[in-house]
């Protein structure tokens, strides 16, 4: 596997590391929606003028291919974020929540993945699943 099959991975790790870190450290009178909307405002300056400058076909070829799914990720994603501030200012550890959650997703995608799009399930995976399970018990003792 070259590099191009790395960077995303560890551009993934790097954001999800400031993102806790910022979540974390969000002003605690602040309205968490207002944040968000500002939040994704420029998100969204910052995605369009990418979005522009990467687009190698006639705009109007990509907007043709809209579909629910951008707008159902949209209520997904602030479900997310919102969620994730709510858990730090509700007491959360920055290491144990976000572990926690993502242990949690690890284990139903899982099932996810071997139900809706046959992905296989090993004896490694069902005794990982395992261990992350008795991670999240021991964790949160």
């Amino acid at each position: 596997m070259n590099i191009s099959y790395y960077i995303p991975f560890f551009v993934v790790i790097l954001c999800n590391i400031f993102y806790h870190i910022i979540s974390k450290n969000m002003t605690s009178g602040f309205n968490v929606y207002f944040g968000l909307s500002i939040t994704y405002g420029v998100a969204f300056f910052i995605s369009f003028i990418t979005f522009l400058i990467t687009s190698k076909y006639h705009n109007g070829i990509e907007f043709a291919k809209f579909n629910i799914s951008n707008v159902i990720l949209g209520f997904v994603v602030v479900g997310i974020e919102g969620g994730y501030i709510f858990m730090y200012r509700g007491g959360w550890e920055l290491s144990k929540g976000s572990l926690s959650v993502n242990i949690c997703i690890a284990i139903i995608l899982l099932f996810i993945g071997a139900l809706v799009f046959q992905e296989g399930i090993s004896i490694k995976r069902v005794m990982g699943f395992g261990l992350c399970f008795i991670g999240i018990i021991l964790m949160n003792k």
